[in-house]
């Protein structure tokens, strides 16, 4: 700075001097009205917008396990976790999932963040499947479930001893139907089974309803009298096996 008279005499520049202006460290408020919830199996939140004048953006982490395991940013008051990401991540789509927020202005202050865990709650266990005994078939009609997150169902059949035991070393054999809600599970005339359902959804699968007896129909041949065959279902010659389903009784 230099200084003048009034006949114009200026003065010498004095030495330079420096001033320190404090920048903004206040950091934006804590987010507010953090809600979630799982949605065909995106885990998606939202928030309410942040007041502060000087806004940014807001601090995405994903946690589970107590692991973070993605970390973005938005302006925009809601994040989607989607299902992609979640089976991206994971070896098995995470049920639980917590979602961090937090506010940042343009100075780089960044405010505490608010967290929210959510939980997804699998289908419930259908009710019994009605069965109906075939001759070499047990014909399957599942009742659906009325949820619209439910994206199909699994078969549980396993051989039985005929009194609601499943046979020693016998293995079941999971049938994935989707949608449909008939089966027919062909097998041997005479042959008993245990039935279950479960239900699925995009993240993991339901408990399975209690296991329904069942058995395919039996060929059975009674003397009733010399040349004579009592029969429940015979199939003879081009007779189907649709029309085996009738009761029958042949005599020679």
């Amino acid at each position: 700075m230099a200084s003048a008279d009034a006949a114009g005499n200026r003065s010498e520049w004095s030495a330079p001097a420096s001033a320190t202006i404090p920048g903004d460290t206040t950091p934006p408020p804590k987010p507010t009205g953090l809600v979630g919830q799982f949605r065909h199996g995106d885990a998606i939140y939202s928030w309410d917008p942040c007041q502060a004048a000087d806004y940014r953006r807001s601090k995405i982490e994903i946690v589970t396990g107590g692991a973070v395991k993605r970390t973005t940013y938005t302006s925009n008051t809601s994040y989607t976790y989607a299902l992609e990401m979640n089976q991206t991540d994971h070896t098995t789509p995470a049920l639980t999932v917590e979602l961090r927020v937090s506010h940042e202005d343009y100075s780089g202050n960044i405010s505490e963040h608010a967290a929210l865990e959510i939980i997804h709650t699998p289908p419930v266990a259908p009710s019994q499947p009605t069965v109906t005994p075939m001759f070499a078939a047990l014909w399957i009609e599942i009742t659906p479930l009325a949820s619209d997150e439910v994206t199909g169902y699994y078969v549980h059949i396993t051989p039985s001893d005929g009194a609601g035991v499943p046979l020693d070393g016998a293995a079941t054999s999971k049938i994935r139907v989707g949608r449909v809600t008939t089966y027919a599970y062909q097998a041997s005339p005479n042959s008993h089974f245990l039935i279950e359902v479960s239900a699925f959804d995009a993240l993991c699968e339901g408990p399975k309803c209690a296991a329904v007896e069942a058995a395919t129909l039996y060929l059975g041949v009674d003397a009733l009298e010399p040349g004579s065959i009592k029969s429940e279902h015979i199939a003879i010659g081009a007779i189907t096996e649709a029309q085996t389903n009738w009761k029958t009784h042949l005599m020679f």
